[in-house]
């Protein structure tokens, strides 16, 4: 299959690698195009851990380069490819710093690639939820004059509006319809395509054909998917969104059982708190967002975390640390202009939100339903965690040692609270509360 990335015919990368390898010492520009094009046939199969190996072993090649001239030309796009690497990996700061290292090279050696990597940066600060040095990227010229359209060139354009659309969307913007060009679609960020159209759905569309338009997507892309790259996390958790919205608790909780999900990293544990919270535990969903909140990284989840984790401490009788984490989540919307978490907000903190942000909130729509709280004794808690590890009345009786009758009882109790009415349908109820 042709990609956008991997311009060079096989036969002739062949050839040339081979050239490379039977070098007695081959020149660092020679090993550093072999790496690159590698990069791009493993990227294209979604082999990402294969292809962060390749992208270190790229960067040690030009780091042990200096300020070697000879490839200052080729320079700026190894950053592109490199970049995009870490992206996929789910390394964002990774990203960025490559994104950020050729521009600079590109800039200083007066190369065409600049606005293009700049297109790139932009992309990269918007999936970090930073708009606003997104939008400061993107007020950077956009092209450089051209006598004809590459299709290389219009991928890269084509990058730089994936950037534009997600800040349109994360600030609150119904973007409509839009198309994407096939070359963009077959590319290494399809995902982010699929994202901006799930977020589009949730927000202003219609979300139960896109949640199956999106889980059919999940499937046919599996490789692509997996742990540890960034389109996995963050399409399962665009699924499960699109599945509460339309309060699917229990398929929700399917996409957020994913391996990919599971992962005990700042997105699935805050993707889990928000689970807990619709579930109406909000215990659960503060301890999950005190601990996603001390292992995240990303900018992008500080506002949506402090407003999971307001609306639980809210719940939980805690008055006034709710409301002062309500008002500073509002000061970071306001000031970031991410007016899209307004919308996918906790619904019991909507008023208040629309008292502090004014108009700008209230035109915009309320995603998620109002959920009753379900608070848990403390011998609950100890009957729902046993059900994960027993099947039948007789172990979970004999593990809380107490009879089969009282352990009855306390089923009794614990389904009608969580309303269901099997072990099966608590177990899945409670599967967010997995780490």
């Amino acid at each position: 299959m042709s990609q956008p990335y991997v311009p060079v015919p096989d036969d002739v990368f062949r050839t040339y690698a081979a050239w490379v390898a039977n070098q007695e010492q081959p020149a660092a520009r020679d090993l550093l195009c072999v790496g690159l094009v590698r990069l791009g046939v493993l990227l294209a199969v979604g082999r990402i851990s294969d292809a962060v190996f390749i992208a270190d072993e790229c960067s040690r090649i030009i780091q042990s380069t200096g300020l070697d001239t000879d490839m200052n030309d080729i320079l700026p796009g190894a950053s592109i490819r490199l970049g995009l690497t870490k992206l996929l990996a789910d390394d964002l700061p990774g990203a960025i710093g490559l994104f950020g290292d050729g521009a600079r090279r590109a800039r200083i050696n007066g190369h065409p690639a600049a606005p293009y990597i700049d297109g790139f940066s932009a992309l990269a600060f918007a999936l970090d939820g930073d708009l606003t040095t997104a939008r400061q990227h993107l007020r950077r010229p956009s092209r450089q004059p051209a006598d004809r359209m590459t299709p290389l060139r219009k991928t890269f354009e084509e990058t730089r509006a994936l950037a534009e659309a997600l800040v349109a969307l994360e600030s609150g913007t119904d973007l409509g319809s839009k198309e994407w060009s096939d070359s963009i679609q077959q590319a290494e960020l399809w995902w982010v395509i699929e994202h901006v159209e799930a977020k589009q759905a949730l927000i202003w569309g219609r979300p139960e054909p896109a949640a199956g338009k999106l889980r059919a997507s999940l499937l046919s892309a599996s490789s692509m998917v997996g742990p540890g790259t960034i389109a996995g996390a963050i399409l399962y958790e665009d699924l499960a969104n699109l599945y509460l919205s339309f309060d699917e608790i229990n398929l929700a909780a399917d996409a957020l059982s994913t391996e990919v999900m599971r992962q005990p990293n700042a997105r699935g544990l805050a993707a889990r708190a928000r689970l807990a919270l619709a579930n109406g535990r909000p215990d659960e969903a503060l301890r999950l967002s005190i601990q996603a909140g001390t292992s995240s990284s990303r900018i992008g989840g500080t506002i949506s975390l402090q407003l999971t984790r307001a609306a639980s401490e809210l719940a939980l009788g805690s008055y006034e640390a709710g409301r002062a984490r309500l008002h500073r989540a509002a000061e970071n919307i306001r000031e970031s202009g991410a007016y899209a978490e307004v919308a996918v907000s906790p619904a019991s903190l909507r008023e208040e939100l629309d008292e502090i942000l004014g108009d700008v909130s209230r035109s915009l729509p309320q995603v998620f339903s109002p959920v009753t709280p379900v608070l848990l004794t403390a011998r609950e808690n100890e009957v729902l965690d046993a059900l994960h590890r027993f099947s039948s009345v007789k172990e979970l009786a004999s593990a809380l040692h107490i009879s089969p009758n009282t352990a009855k009882t306390h089923l009794r109790s614990l389904y009608k609270k969580l309303g269901v009415t099997t072990r099966e349908q608590a177990i899945h109820m409670s599967r967010n509360r997995s780490v």
